[in-house]
């Protein structure tokens, strides 16, 4: 498995569950909105790609 990290700026792929997907790009200090709560982009920046965020 590969150890890149995510960057801001890297589009990345959110699996929320079976049906529901997102790519979204990283942008340092902003949120992603679903209907199950926010992501902060900040969270990911600097997580491995493929790491599970709570």
């Amino acid at each position: 498995m590969s150890t890149e990290m995510i960057v801001e700026g890297d589009y990345v792929l959110l699996y929320l569950d079976k049906r529901r997907t997102y790519l979204v790009k990283t942008e340092k200090d902003k949120t992603f909105h679903t209907h199950k709560g926010f992501i902060k982009f900040n969270d990911l920046i600097g997580k491995e790609y493929g790491s599970r965020v709570p």
